[in-house]
């Protein structure tokens, strides 16, 4: 278990590391504003890095490189997660589903990199519902587990705050998504919170 949570927060600090390397090198561009210059926190998400042209333009190698290096390090990372929780939970069967789905659940993860949304928001967002829908089945089963344990029941406040959090930028997005509302600053900043909400649990 010491080991997992070595791996664990490895994978974090590399994640971190190599966003903040995308963040420092993306030529600028938002679907708030085109044609902004550099990375903005508020109103970019973390998917705009992805992309090898920046939303303005203008070519993004290096900040689309360490953006899809870091995705893999944060797969890692979850992999591990989703396999060293049951250890904190009870219920052989429990645990084996929450593997299951979070196991899944990465293969999503490692489409979404793949699929940036300026090259195809429909593949994009397909990718993010495959990877997406399993995730949030293993972390409300992992929540229920947690939450049963003296030791562990704040962890699992944690990350039903994360959860809550996520669940909000969700519902912001499909509105964007299906219905005719104009994108907002709520939406890119909903996923920040939710993100570093995500990576304190």
């Amino acid at each position: 278990m010491r080991l997992a949570a070595n791996a664990i927060l490895a994978s974090v600090a590399g994640f971190l590391a190599l966003v903040a390397l995308s963040m420092a090198t993306y030529p600028g561009g938002s679907w708030l504003d085109r044609r902004a210059d550099g990375h903005d926190l508020a109103r970019n998400f973390l998917c705009d890095l992805l992309g090898p042209v920046a939303i303005n333009g203008q070519p993004n190698g290096t900040g689309s490189s360490a953006m899809i290096a870091a995705m893999v390090v944060l797969a890692l990372g979850l992999g591990v997660t989703w396999w060293s929780i049951p250890g904190l939970i009870p219920g052989r069967s429990l645990g084996l589903v929450v593997r299951g789905s979070g196991t899944l659940s990465l293969l999503g993860l490692v489409a979404v990199p793949l699929t940036p949304p300026t090259v195809s928001y429909q593949l994009h967002a397909a990718a993010v519902f495959a990877g997406g829908i399993p995730a949030a089945a293993a972390w409300i089963l992992a929540l229920w587990g947690l939450r049963r344990g003296e030791r562990t029941r704040r962890l699992a406040w944690l990350g039903g705050l994360a959860l809550l959090a996520m669940l909000v930028g969700f519902a912001l997005w499909a509105q964007q998504y299906w219905g005719d509302g104009e994108p907002t600053v709520l939406l890119p900043a909903s996923h920040r919170v939710a993100t570093v909400l995500f990576l304190a649990w």
